[in-house]
């Protein structure tokens, strides 16, 4: 299988609880308020837009070719207490809920709630906190597994996507310790660490096992390359192309380490091709990022420089030679802190947690199409 075929094949499944449930119909209604504080997005096979609302402990359902309300699903009684990310895969729709993490990324609050993609009913809903997972921060979906990260106690949870049972619970340890992303792809799994001495984690997404960590250090570092200014760059955000792992950091290396970066990554053996931080890409406090196959955006979140501010925008780089293609700004008017981003190749979706509101912008020309709230 070509690499394109194989990212085709990817997306099909990826359109972006001890025990289970019986089926239930989830609490959906319409409400005046439907996107608030939104920290999370996904795209189903259906053509539809899942956002992940913390501030009104929800999900809402649009339709993305006429932007046009479907549903709002929320409450305890479906397991939302601040939703944090979401992932679809065919019919199941999956959100992760953390409640308020304290310091140490620990919280009073683990669960998955799975909910039916056509209808919007409630499937079930998965405690994780009694395996030791509380403040789950993301999630992801291969098609057969539901893959959890913790932000906090160094544990990942990999769930059937059929029944929701827990199969497996990863302690991986100091090196992993607040994930903010996780990706399924390649038949791998990929989890950012941007702890100190942490890395990449990457795993078997069939059998869990072991198969390297990419020190941050490394991260930082293409043909055995050295600097004289520290290199830990802080990874925290991953996804994957038709050809590459792409992951974003907090910070870069050299003269720019002040704003983000991003590091390509050859999922066969593991080496990075190149770190990207020049600041007229507009990397700076990096909070999520998404692939096309043909394409990878970033969102970046403003940060204080000498000079002002820099960042509420969206960075378009080319997915073979890292090349930009195009840099966002947002205007003030639409958002005011960037959190996720989505893409179906024809549309980017980027939910703002700040202005409450999805901006959707034309992948092709970077114009917004529609604001979503």
């Amino acid at each position: 299988m070509t690499p394109r075929s194989r990212y085709a094949a990817l997306l099909a499944t990826l359109v972006v609880v001890v025990g289970s449930l019986s089926a239930v119909t989830a609490s959906a209604s319409l409400a005046t308020t439907n996107v608030e504080h939104p920290s999370a997005v996904a795209l189903d096979g259906n053509g539809d837009l899942w956002v992940a609302s913390s501030g009104t402990h929800g999900v809402t359902e649009f339709a993305v070719a006429t932007g046009k309300l479907l549903r709002v699903v929320r409450g305890k009684a479906d397991g939302f207490n601040d939703p944090t990310a979401i992932a679809v895969d065919g019919d199941h729709v999956w959100i992760v809920s953390s409640g308020v993490m304290y310091r140490n990324g620990k919280s009073r609050v683990g669960t998955a709630t799975e909910l039916n993609a056509t209808n919007g009913g409630l499937i079930r809903v998965v405690s994780l906190k009694s395996r030791g997972l509380s403040g789950t921060a993301s999630i992801s979906t291969n098609g057969a597994d539901v893959w959890i990260a913790t932000s906090g106690g160094g544990r990942v949870a990999k769930l059937s996507n059929t029944t929701g049972a827990v199969l497996r619970v990863f302690r991986t340890g100091k090196n992993l310790v607040a994930p903010g992303g996780i990706f399924s792809g390649y038949s791998h799994v990929w989890i950012p660490s941007p702890s100190v001495s942490g890395g990449i984690v990457e795993r078997n997404a069939t059998t869990g096992a072991f198969i390297r960590t990419i020190p941050d250090e490394v991260l930082a570092k293409t043909n055995g390359e050295t600097y004289k200014m520290p290199t830990a760059l802080g990874p925290q955000y991953v996804t994957v192309s038709a050809r590459y792992v792409w992951v974003a950091n907090e910070s870069g290396k050299g003269a720019d380490g002040f704003f983000g970066s991003i590091s390509q990554i050859n999922p066969s053996t593991g080496a990075i091709v190149r770190v990207i931080d020049k600041r007229k890409y507009g990397f700076s406090s990096t909070r999520a990022i998404c692939s096309s196959g043909d394409a990878v955006w970033v969102v970046n979140g403003t940060v204080g420089t000498s000079t002002g501010t820099a960042g509420d925008s969206v960075t378009e780089l080319n997915a073979e030679s890292g090349a930009l293609v195009r840099f966002i700004p947002l205007p003030a008017s639409l958002g005011s802190e960037p959190w996720a981003i989505a893409t179906n190749g024809r549309d980017v979706f980027v939910a703002d947690e700040g202005a409450g509101n999805v901006v959707e912008l034309r992948a092709t020309t970077g114009a917004v199409v529609r604001i979503l709230t």
